[in-house]
């Protein structure tokens, strides 16, 4: 595939959508090392990973070190979207890759940063769940791929995560009086940290914990 693009690209972006299904399944980008000026790659884990024909065992993955051998030396930063299919993808695979890719920074000493659209962990927050946080891998994958970073000097991105809003419900009739009876539905978007919550709750008579009136009979905002 490589050979077919200017090798004078610096940024390349290689998805699989739109993919119409049959009996080979060939999503390997192949090698790029002829690619001798590429800085940024972003493609997904399906394709990166390399997966082959799905009826030939054998052929099913190259190995890891194959993968490496096809990564041009003057990339810097490398962006793989999407979470891991168990079926298409396997995890231990998409780490090994990656730990053997910081392992040998020697070889790509251009290389700067991993973007796996990860986010930032909220300390206040620790009920969320990993899968939220990094889609496929755990929590243990995600301490040793940082720790593999920070020895190899590459930049591990981490975007901001920001929870989902809360909402607050309440009726009002037309003139604008509270009532459950009310014909007219209103309805506070409060975004994270969730400033002013609480007051809102407390200024239109609504639970807190569900955002919608007490009167209501503690039904949740989702029943609204």
């Amino acid at each position: 595939m490589a050979s077919c693009i200017n090798p004078h690209l610096q940024d390349l972006t290689i998805l699989n959508e739109g993919y119409v299904w049959s009996s080979i399944k060939d999503s390997s980008i192949g090698s790029l090392m002829p690619l001798e000026g590429l800085r940024r790659l972003s493609t997904t884990w399906e394709i990166f990973l390399c997966r082959g024909d799905v009826n030939n065992e054998k052929e099913y993955f190259p190995s890891i070190q194959g993968i490496l051998d096809g990564i041009p030396k003057s990339l810097e930063l490398l962006h793989i979207s999407g979470g891991l299919n168990q079926e298409d993808c396997n995890r231990d695979r998409a780490l090994a890759v990656i730990l053997e890719l910081l392992e040998q920074k020697h070889r790509f000493p251009a290389f700067k940063a991993l973007d796996f659209g990860w986010k930032r962990r909220c300390p206040n927050m620790l009920w969320i769940y990993d899968s939220r946080y990094h889609p496929g891998f755990t929590g243990e994958d995600y301490l040793k791929v940082k720790s593999r970073c920070q020895n190899a000097g590459v930049e591990l991105i981490l975007k901001p995560f920001t929870p989902r809003p809360k909402n607050i419900y309440y009726f009002v009739d037309d003139d604008g009086t509270k009532t459950m009876s009310g014909a007219n539905k209103v309805k506070h978007i409060v975004h994270y940290p969730y400033d002013d919550y609480e007051k809102i709750c407390n200024e239109n008579g609504c639970d807190p914990e569900s955002g919608v009136p007490y009167e209501s009979g503690g039904i949740r905002d989702k029943d609204w």
